[in-house]
This record gives structure tokens, C-alpha cells and sequence, in this order.
């Protein structure tokens, strides 16, 4: 009886623990909602929103260097002439071009904060689109806790850098020589083709890495991946799988 009083006295408890719970979560996000309706207007004028063209100059083969705070980036391959970037969050991106083009800089200030009041905050993004059928000598992305996502489909350069402090990297389609490297934050590539060199590197961050099933063999000595504290997970696509058909 003492045992069963206990047990339906804990049972007991833990309903009212969850109904106090779902009471505050309920109440907290009614007043967020009114907050929004009341004052979303309002804070959402601080949204920066931007989409510019940066002209390239055919003879030189650039350096792209792309560094943000905390602001996710995207980055991908376009038929334009021209990079062209869309850019939603709460301060404007800077643009910097050095050596007649050769190396062009894309930044957003360090002080960079995500505002809860603003209606855009999980829109907030930086997407950076290189023309297709341009040569670039390196493209570098630094984060501090931004993610990253890269599409390589059809991206002709030498080498991609990229590095971030406690964000994830996801790439997809990767076909040039790739240094990626976190410090707490997770990596996601998936080859279709292993073509180039790479090296992978987390201090905490687990590691995934999807290869074709026939490219196995060759994947250890083409990629290098390494976690401290996290770990690393090689899946084999089977490639008579439509799904898992290259993308051309």
C-alpha cells in the first residue's frame, strides 16, 4: 500500500509538473504572438534586405572570401555573368574589391545579433551565387556561428576553404579540393564523384561522409577525416539507385 500511495503520489507530481509547464510554454508564446502582432511591424523595419551584383573582370581568376559572424551562409553556382548575392538580416553586408578584382572580400560587421522581435529572424541568411562559367583561383568561407551549406555542382575553382567556430557544414555535389574545418560544429559532405583531394576536421563535431559504393577503396587515400570527440560515419551510396544518381 505504502509503495502504491507513493507511486500514484509521484504520478501525481509529474501532472501537475507538465500542466505548470505547458501552462508557461502556452503563455509565453501568446505573448510572443501579441508581441509580433503589436510590434512587428515595427522591428521588422531593421530588417536589412539586399540583393547586389558584383562584376568580374574575365582576365583574372579571383579569390572570393566570404566572413560573417553569425549570419548562415549559402552558397551555390548560377548562369549569370555576374556574383550575385541575397542577403536577408539586421545589417548590411560589406563589399570590398583589392588587386583589380583579384580578390574580393564579402562581410557582414561583427556585431551582428539576432533580434527576437524581428519577423525575418529564421529567414536570416547570406546566399552567395558564382557564375558558372567562371575560373575561380580559391573561395574561402569563415563563420563564427553560422552554418554553411555549399552546392559544388558545376563550381570551377582550385580550392574551397572553410572554417567555422561552433556551426554546422553541409556540402553537397563536391568536386574541387576542400579543407573543412570546425570546432564543436557537425560536417555533412556527399560525393557523387571523388575527384579531388580533401581534408575533413572537427575538434567535437561528429563527421558524415557519403561516398559512391565503387569509390571506396579509393576515398582513403583521396579524403582525410578526422574528429577528436566526435565521430566519423562513412556511408556507401548504392549508385544503381535512382536516387543516387549523379547530378550532371
Amino acid at each position: 500500500m505504502i509503495v502504491r500511495r507513493f507511486v500514484k503520489r509521484s504520478l501525481d507530481n509529474q501532472k501537475k509538473l507538465f500542466l505548470i509547464l505547458l501552462t508557461v510554454a502556452i503563455a509565453s508564446g501568446a505573448s510572443a504572438v501579441a508581441v509580433q502582432l503589436l510590434f512587428g511591424e515595427h522591428f521588422n523595419t531593421y530588417v536589412y534586405r539586399d540583393e547586389p551584383y558584383i562584376d568580374l573582370n574575365p582576365e583574372v581568376r579571383p579569390v572570393i572570401n566570404v566572413n560573417t559572424a553569425g549570419l548562415p551562409i549559402e552558397l551555390r553556382v548560377w548562369e549569370g555573368d555576374s556574383i550575385k548575392l541575397e542577403c536577408v538580416s539586421e545589417l548590411p553586408i560589406i563589399i570590398e574589391e583589392q588587386d583589380e578584382k583579384r580578390i574580393i572580400n564579402i562581410s557582414q560587421d561583427d556585431s551582428f545579433v539576432v533580434s527576437l522581435l524581428t519577423l525575418d529572424m529564421f529567414r536570416y541568411k547570406l546566399k552567395v551565387y558564382l557564375p558558372r562559367l567562371t575560373e575561380f583561383k580559391e573561395v574561402n568561407i569563415i563563420t563564427v556561428g553560422g552554418n554553411v551549406e555549399v552546392d559544388g555542382l558545376h563550381l570551377d575553382t582550385r580550392k574551397v576553404n572553410i572554417e567555422t567556430n561552433n556551426a554546422s557544414v553541409k556540402v553537397v555535389r563536391a568536386v574541387n579540393v576542400y579543407t573543412i574545418t570546425t570546432r564543436s560544429g557537425n560536417i555533412y559532405t556527399d560525393y557523387d564523384f571523388i575527384v579531388s583531394a580533401a581534408i575533413i576536421e572537427s575538434y567535437s563535431g561528429n563527421i558524415q561522409i557519403k561516398i559512391p559504393d565503387h569509390a571506396a577503396e579509393q576515398m582513403e587515400s583521396v579524403i582525410r577525416a578526422n574528429t577528436r570527440r566526435g565521430k566519423v560515419e562513412i556511408i556507401k551510396k548504392d549508385m544503381s539507385l535512382p536516387e543516387n544518381y549523379p547530378v550532371l
